[in-house]
């Protein structure tokens, strides 16, 4: 959870998108470190991943 990732398995594409709040104090307490400020991006066309950092 609240981390970013892709990958792909049989040509279908799986993407997690992270989340746009900084770490919270019970995810530090279950040592959650969020990937926060970050938007993935797909083409659809190609199925190729783009990453953009906002934060």
């Amino acid at each position: 959870v609240h981390k970013l990732g892709w990958g792909k398995y049989h040509n279908v594409l799986a993407v997690n998108s992270g989340c746009w709040q900084a770490q919270t104090d019970f995810q530090k307490s279950v040592n959650i470190d969020p990937d926060a400020g970050y938007a993935p991006i797909v083409d659809l066309d190609t199925l190729n991943m783009t990453v953009r950092k906002f934060s």
